[in-house]
């Protein structure tokens, strides 16, 4: 790689760097007399916010992707309810679902039956997904983006006995406002369709926070990818219904959108992050019988997950591999691995240098991680023959080939790949793994394989 370009000195002769260096040009001085026009200072969050940076001359470590995540169209913007805490979210699930029929239903010549059908599941979708992380998330006004935060359209009081009263925000004759008035009706379908959404809205902070992570996308649709996976896994769970199944499959492609990607887009990406690697959230979602979403946290760095299964992949057959007489050493990534795994994820530099080993030094947890993304492509031609070695074993072995299909190692993405890119390596292992079984049958023929006295002690 080339060496950066060298820079010009600071004019003015000071110490400072290039990122701190006005600009300074000549330009026609105004004639004398003559008033400058006044220009006022307008701030536009979404850029004042970003941390600049340099990717001529600065390091992997210092660099914050910039807004990694597009905004969604303004009609599926968060609608609050004013008046309404979290803990009175799920008896104001009706305000929510009238709130999104106002924002969702079209009007005029676009309002025919197939238009007004749809919008109604959406607007069911968005109600109780929102409503439902509300609840269990606690979610205020500063989880929210603000630029998906729409302005409310109710607000609401309740009664000694905790009953709803709504008034609406919006002028009676505007368009649409007929629906904040209109009974819901919901019918028999719907209201098992609700149960559903209900259970589903419990995986979609966490889960969107862990695709975030691994990925870089909240869900996307193709599913060869992680993220469309990793809901597929919820929806296995928890859209068994019958009628939620007839209810979604007419607009089944949409609907997943709205329910995986829109629903909880507009919430802070922090917090999505902050629940995917809490162990309490995992828990907790364990203990609500969440488990197809629960199993996949705590969410690690794709570059961190990759080293984990490497490191399970030794641990897993070390103790066969050495009665071959060789050795698996997996101490220097067992070590770079639990040290990042006790790090917090934060882009704050740390207050001192950590060591990883080999006279490493990190200041900060995306700095770690390179340097685990290096450890992993240098060991990925071992971890191949490994992988061979781990395959032909489960596939020979005492194992049944329905252990062997459902077991996670052998069907981790990240081991999978070195088959597919290191083919050479793979084989290498599978060729390993059938000598030592030669070796084994050898050895009993010949009476040299004795079974080792085990003593199980009290």
């Amino acid at each position: 790689m080339a060496a950066p370009a060298p820079r010009a000195t600071d004019a003015a002769g000071t110490s400072r760097g290039p990122m701190e260096t006005a600009w300074v040009s000549n330009f026609t001085p105004l004639a004398q007399g003559v008033a400058p026009a006044t220009v006022p200072y307008e701030r536009i969050g979404v850029m004042v916010d970003l941390k600049a940076y340099s990717l001529r001359n600065g390091t992997p470590d210092e660099i914050e992707p910039y807004l990694l995540t597009a905004a969604i169209a303004a009609k599926y913007h968060w609608v609050p309810i004013n008046g309404a805490a979290p803990q009175d979210a799920l008896r104001c699930v009706d305000g929510y679902i009238r709130s999104y029929l106002y924002k969702l239903s079209p009007t005029g010549n676009a309002a025919t039956p197939e238009a007004n059908t749809k919008a109604r599941k959406e607007a069911i979708a968005l109600g109780i997904c929102r409503a439902v992380m509300s609840a269990n998330f606690e979610l205020l006004p500063a989880d929210i983006n603000p630029q998906e935060l729409a302005p409310p359209v109710l607000s609401v009081t309740f009664s000694e006995t905790g009953v709803p009263a709504y008034t609406a925000l919006v002028a009676a004759a505007s368009e649409n406002a007929a629906l904040l008035t209109a009974n819901l009706n919901l019918t028999v379908d719907e209201l098992e369709v609700v149960k559903v959404l209900a259970r589903s809205a419990q995986a979609i902070i966490p889960v969107q926070g862990l695709n975030l992570i691994t990925e870089g996308h909240h869900y996307l649709s193709d599913k060869a990818k992680q993220s469309y996976k990793a809901f597929l896994a919820v929806e296995r769970q928890v859209w068994m219904s019958e009628s939620f199944k007839t209810w979604i499959a007419t607009d089944e492609k949409d609907l997943r959108d709205i329910i995986w990607h829109k629903a909880g887009h507009p919430v802070a990406v922090s917090l999505k992050e902050a629940a995917a690697t809490s162990l309490e959230v995992k828990a907790n979602l364990e203990a609500a019988k969440m488990g197809s979403a629960a199993a996949r946290l705590p969410a690690l760095e794709s570059d961190l997950r990759a080293a984990d299964t490497y490191l399970k992949l030794a641990q897993a057959i070390d103790a066969v591999w050495s009665t071959m007489g060789g050795r698996v050493d997996y101490e220097s990534i067992r070590f770079r691995v639990a040290m990042i795994r006790k790090l917090p994820r934060t882009t704050e530099e740390f207050a001192a240098p950590m060591t990883m080993g080999e006279g490493v030094e990190v200041t900060s947890r995306a700095a770690a991680v390179n340097v685990l993304k290096s450890t992993v492509m240098k060991n990925s031609a071992k971890a191949a023959v490994l992988y061979g070695f781990y395959c032909t074993m489960l596939e020979m072995g005492a194992t049944d080939m329905t252990a062997a299909a459902t077991d996670t190692l052998r069907t981790a993405h990240s081991l999978k790949k070195l088959k597919a890119n290191d083919l050479a390596s793979y084989t290498l292992g599978s060729e390993l793994y059938r000598d030592y079984r030669a070796m084994r049958a050898a050895a009993r023929r010949s009476g040299e394989r004795k079974m080792p006295e085990m003593v199980l002690e009290g």
